[in-house]
């Protein structure tokens, strides 16, 4: 007796019916298809305000393409025609997740050494699956009260403007070439040329190689 069809039979004894519908026929014997349309119906009824689907085996994988896909399909390589010294890469999806803003999941609270802190002009951005959430000019470093770490600020803060040409960005390329020391949890700082290269100052042992962004 399943959730499915003990609600089947509850709406019975409430002498009402269960109604049927077919959505789909005349399938191509490839059985993705069939996949892909019953994926595409359970995402759809996930989404109703009927509550959970009573299904007794699971659908086939989502197809189902959610805002930060799509942002992400859309976004454009980061590639900036101005040359940029020090850019600070944050991972900030956690802190998105809880519902911090941009501009403080972006900002702190992270353990950055004095040499790093000197760098001027920085930037930061915050990265969100790989897509730049956050992006802003850094002003100053503090330290966080109660904690080794350290947190910045933009001008205009605590309402800052963000920095547009970094901001919306897909950073895939970059991430790539440091992966181990991103996927450990660590901030990446990385310099462009302005003329679509970039390098790692921290992430990597090779500080010296240009890559190109494209």
């Amino acid at each position: 007796m399943s959730s499915k069809v003990i609600r089947i039979l509850d709406i019975w004894n409430n002498n009402e019916d269960v109604e049927w519908i077919i959505l789909a026929h005349n399938l191509p014997t490839d059985n993705n298809v069939a996949d892909l349309i019953e994926s595409a119906i359970f995402d759809g009824l996930s989404e109703s305000q009927n509550g959970e689907t009573l299904k007794e085996v699971s659908p086939p994988n989502s197809s189902r393409l959610l805002p930060d896909d799509l942002d992400a399909m859309a976004a454009e390589f980061v590639n900036p025609t101005t040359p940029y010294d020090n850019v600070f890469i944050f991972p900030i999806q956690n802190a998105l997740t809880k519902g911090t803003s941009p501009y403080n999941a972006t900002r702190t609270t992270w353990a950055v050494s004095s040499y790093y802190q000197s760098l001027n002009p920085a930037y930061a951005v915050g990265l969100k699956n790989s897509i730049s959430k956050g992006s802003f000019q850094i002003s100053s470093w503090s330290g966080v009260t109660g904690t080794s770490k350290q947190e910045f600020s933009s001008p205009g803060h605590p309402n800052p403007i963000e920095h547009q040409p970094l901001l919306n960005k897909n950073w895939n390329n970059v991430l790539a070439v440091a992966k181990g020391f991103w996927q450990r949890g660590n901030y990446l700082i990385v310099a462009f040329n302005g003329n679509g290269q970039f390098r790692i100052i921290r992430g990597s042992k090779d500080t010296t190689t240009w890559h190109n962004c494209i």
